[in-house]
């Protein structure tokens, strides 16, 4: 009789291990599979894990956006602007000439489309585009194959080494 007690009690341990394993496995799980994520978090479905807020947005599942005058990763940084020109995802409004090279754009959220590359997306890459970075042009000395269906007329250098471009033609018509 002692014996069958004692099997007893061992399979209620183990019959309650179980469940308290299987219960705490289950609870960041929502319904359809995904994991309730931390707060600046959100659940990506091709990655399979909880990965940080998109820059500009905070909060459970990251569906707050960031507010005024904070922007960026976080909501970490802060406008020095008008409200009205400060956006929560890159902050304050630019003029394109204050963007860094390969970028274009009220906030300077937009790389050169192809050709176009460097300050103000005024120069053309004479690569591929598999090869053109909107930065710096054409990158590892290649400047073979097809530019693109795009041609330039009228450009020249100025005495300072600056480019104007006159006009450009895409399909045979001016831009």
């Amino acid at each position: 009789m002692a014996s069958c007690k004692y099997k007893i009690y061992h399979c209620m341990i183990l019959v309650l291990c179980s469940y308290r394993i299987l219960s705490t496995s289950n609870r960041n799980k929502k319904p359809d599979g995904g994991m309730i994520c931390p707060d600046e978090y959100v659940w990506n479905e091709m990655q399979n894990k909880c990965t940080s807020c998109m820059d500009g947005f905070i909060g459970r599942n990251c569906n707050v956006q960031c507010p005024l005058p904070s922007y960026g990763q976080g909501c970490q940084l802060e406008c020095k602007c008008q409200p009205s020109d400060c956006h929560h995802v890159f902050g304050c409004r630019r003029s394109e000439s204050d963007c860094e090279n390969g970028k274009q754009g009220l906030y300077c959220e937009k790389s050169c489309p192809y050709p176009s590359y460097g300050k103000e997306c005024q120069l053309l890459c004479k690569c591929q585009s598999q090869f053109c970075d909107a930065a710096d042009g054409c990158f590892n000395g290649t400047t073979k194959g097809p530019v693109s269906n795009m041609t330039e007329e009228n450009t020249a250098a100025n005495e300072f080494g600056n480019w104007t471009r006159t006009s450009m033609k895409i399909h045979g018509k001016h831009l």
